[in-house]
């Protein structure tokens, strides 16, 4: 790299600025050594003495009290200077220097010094050109284009409104400045039958159906989301009004009997299907749907055994069960036909509503289907309803067997 050759080109060419300390001149030492070889203390005394003299003598004479000062020693071409005594006629001088050792000393030091110091530079050279491919790796690749690195845009925030059940239908108006939004449906479960209070026979779970779409600032969008089917079974108290019932949004029925005023008994309402509609609210104005799931029998009849209702689609619904042969379970829903595979036409399932269940003379009733895009059909004697099927545009996705309760509608967009 660059950077690593002109290291290497220093390293090369430093010594000969860096001079070898065996050929710095002896008189650039001595030079530096006479200029620090006095005796600091004596230095400062002397300078005293002279100062404190000069001030109290004429030019060329001066005489003290007991001693006397010599104005023989001059330079030519300074003036005279004078050489002073102390008063015991002592001269005052410098102390000798120890030049030899002090010569050899200061080239050590200077030597050891120059020496780090090129060690020092190629030292750096070779940590440089270690580390050099490491550097390489971590410093992004710059854009050939531009030559500045690349930025990646941030996807902007996702906005989500949650639509739960509320029996009725709700209104979306598309915010300014959105042209897509996600729809996730869920269809709703159908009714079960609770056993002790324990949910031993089980309605189907509702189907998830997931589409992206255009749309249009300021539009409405028209959600309906789906009911829990009503549970069945058998009840000896005061009976609700609802036993049996299907959910809101397409649900099919259970069959029901009233015994008496105070006993009735049925199979488990089917789940309500939960669905968007654009430019209308009609049943021919859907776009996406979630089917709902079949209702179970109206108790274990031990001909039929455990009957649980189909699950809804998803794509198609799934079929009621029928757990012994003979048993005739609600058909599930396509995205053509209601299931129908029993033999009265009450009991089939049409566009957008599940079948009823059978109501028996004897025996047990069976489910209501699934409300969905086609409804699923009513289950027979003691067989659980079918589930209805889903719908959505090209690629949508689909999912059976997936919500228990009631639906669900998200919305996403940005």
């Amino acid at each position: 790299m660059p950077w690593v050759g002109a290291l290497l080109l220093i390293c090369s060419i430093l010594p000969g600025f860096l001079a070898d300390p065996s050929e710095v001149d002896d008189r650039d030492l001595e030079d530096l050594v006479h200029r620090c070889d006095c005796d600091p203390v004596r230095e400062l005394q002397l300078r005293n003495t002279k100062s404190a003299f000069t001030s109290r003598l004429p030019d060329h004479q001066s005489t003290t009290s007991g001693g006397s000062v010599d104005m023989s020693d001059t330079k030519q071409g300074e003036g005279q200077n004078r050489r002073l005594l102390t008063t015991d006629s002592s001269p005052i001088t410098r102390m000798p220097a120890r030049r030899p050792e002090r010569l050899a000393r200061n080239r050590r030091i200077l030597q050891l010094g120059v020496s780090h110091l090129r060690a020092g530079v190629c030292g750096l050279v070779v940590v440089g050109a270690t580390l050099a491919p490491a550097a390489a790796l971590a410093v992004p690749a710059a854009s050939p284009a531009t030559g500045a690195k690349p930025i990646k845009a941030k996807a902007a925030a996702s906005s989500v409104r949650v639509f739960p059940y509320t029996g009725q239908m709700s209104t979306w108006t598309v915010p300014s400045g959105v042209t897509q939004a996600t729809f996730d449906a869920y269809g709703a479960q159908g009714g079960g039958n609770p056993v002790f209070f324990l949910p031993i026979i089980k309605g189907g779970k509702g189907g998830y159906t997931s589409a992206r779409i255009n749309v249009t600032p300021g539009e409405n969008i028209y959600i309906f989301v789906g009911g829990e089917g009503h549970n069945g079974g058998t009840s000896i108290l005061t009976p609700s009004p609802e036993h049996s019932a299907g959910g809101f949004n397409g649900g099919g029925n259970g069959g029901f009997n009233r015994h008496n005023a105070r006993v009735v008994s049925g199979g488990g309402g089917g789940g309500g299907a939960s669905d968007i509609r654009i430019g209308g609210t009609g049943l021919a104005n859907r776009v996406i749907v979630a089917g709902g799931g079949g209702g179970s029998s109206e108790k274990l009849y031990v001909p039929c055994g455990l009957s649980h209702g189909g699950a809804g689609g998803g794509r198609e619904g799934q079929s009621g069960v029928a757990a012994v042969q003979g048993c005739v379970g609600g058909a599930g829903a396509t995205q053509a036909s209601g299931g129908n595979n029993t033999d009265l036409s009450a009991e089939h399932g049409t566009l957008g509503f599940g079948g009823k269940g059978r109501t028996p003379n004897s025996g047990a009733a069976g489910g209501g289907g699934g409300g969905g895009y086609y409804g699923g059909g009513g289950g027979w004697l003691g067989a659980g309803g079918g589930g209805g099927s889903g719908f959505g545009p090209s690629g949508a996705k689909f999912q059976a067997d997936v919500r228990e309760g009631n639906g669900q509608v998200l919305v996403t967009y940005n």
